[in-house]
C-alpha cells in the first residue's frame, strides 16, 4: 500500500536520493495541468485494466516459475537456502498483483479528488472484424471489461481488420464515426459493428458537383457519378437526398452503370441541356 505517487510528487520529508526536488521537478510541474492529470489517470487505468490486470499477470508469474521450477531445488541446496521460502515469496508476488490495483486507484482518487469509478464494457459484433483502441490500449479479446474514473472522458477508436470496414457503434453511444468519446458519469457499454467487404462491393465515386451556378451560366444543381467498380452496378433502390430539404431522388428500377461509365443527375434537365446539349 506504499503511495509511490505521493513519493514521486513530494517536496517535503519524503526526499531521498531517488526523488530530490530537481529530479521530480518536471512531473511536479506537469501535474499542475488539468489535462495532464486526466491523461495520467486514464493511462494508469488502462494499464491496470489490461497490462497489469491479475488475469494477465498471474499466468505470467506462473510461466516464469514453471520455467525454473525444476532447477530450483539444486539452486537452493547449493546455497543452503529454503525452497519453501521461495514458494512463499512467489506467492507474495501473486498477492501483490491481486491487491495493488485497488491501492493504486485509491492513491489516484485521493490525489485528484476523484469521487469514484464506473465500469466499461467494449464488445464487437464479429470477433474477426477488428479491434477497439481504448485510450492507450488495444485489447486482444472481447468483450473487454474495465473500470475508469468518474468524470474523466475516455476515447475509443474502431480499427477494422483487413477485409472489413467499420459501420457504426451500438450501446451508450450510437455513432458512425470511428472515434468516439464518452464522459465517465456512469457505466458504459459499447459495441463496434464491422461489416465484411467483398470483391463485389460497389465502388461509386461522386467525381463532380455543381451548385449555385452563376446567373450567366445557370445550369441549376447537378452531380456526376462514376462507376469505379470491377463490375456493372445496379442502382435500383439507391437514392440521393438533399441534406437541407430532406427531398429524395430514387433511381429508376434496373438503372445499371457499366464499368467505367459516368452518370449525371441534374435538378433541371432543360437548364442543364441548354449548356451541355
Amino acid at each position: 500500500n506504499i503511495n509511490t505517487l505521493l513519493f514521486a510528487l513530494s517536496e517535503g520529508n519524503l526526499h531521498t536520493y531517488a526523488n530530490k526536488p530537481w529530479a521530480t521537478e518536471v512531473i511536479r510541474m506537469l501535474i499542475q495541468n488539468e489535462q495532464y492529470q486526466k491523461e495520467i489517470c486514464n493511462t494508469f487505468a488502462d494499464g491496470l485494466n489490461y497490462y497489469f490486470h491479475p488475469d494477465r499477470m498471474l499466468p505470467v508469474i506462473d510461466s516464469f516459475q514453471n520455467r525454473i521450477k525444476s532447477e530450483a531445488p539444486y539452486h537452493f541446496s547449493r546455497w543452503e537456502l529454503s525452497l519453501d521460502d521461495w514458494y512463499i515469496q512467489v506467492d507474495k508476488i501473486r498477492e501483490y498483483f491481486q491487491n495493488r490495483p485497488f491501492q493504486m486507484k485509491k492513491h489516484l482518487m485521493e490525489r485528484f479528488n476523484i469521487s469514484g469509478e464506473h465500469n466499461v464494457v467494449v464488445d464487437l459484433n464479429d470477433p474477426e472484424g477488428g479491434k477497439v483502441r481504448i485510450n492507450t490500449i488495444t485489447p486482444g479479446t472481447y468483450p473487454f471489461e474495465g473500470s475508469y474514473f468518474h468524470d474523466i472522458s475516455i476515447t475509443m477508436e474502431a480499427i477494422p481488420a483487413p477485409g472489413y470496414m467499420f459501420s457504426y457503434w451500438e450501446g451508450d453511444v450510437v455513432e458512425d464515426s470511428t472515434v468516439i468519446s464518452f464522459d465517465m458519469l456512469a457505466d458504459g457499454y459499447f459495441k463496434a459493428v464491422f461489416v465484411q467487404v467483398t470483391d463485389e462491393e460497389p465502388d461509386m465515386v461522386i467525381n463532380e458537383i455543381n451548385y449555385c451556378s452563376s446567373p450567366e451560366r445557370d445550369t441549376k444543381d447537378w452531380i456526376e457519378i462514376y462507376n469505379n467498380s470491377n463490375t456493372p452496378v445496379d442502382l435500383s433502390g439507391w437514392y440521393l437526398e438533399d441534406g437541407f430539404s430532406g427531398k429524395q431522388f430514387y433511381f429508376q428500377s434496373e438503372t445499371t452503370m457499366q464499368i467505367g461509365s459516368y452518370l449525371v443527375i441534374n435538378h433541371s434537365r432543360p437548364d442543364f441541356k441548354r449548356y451541355f446539349p
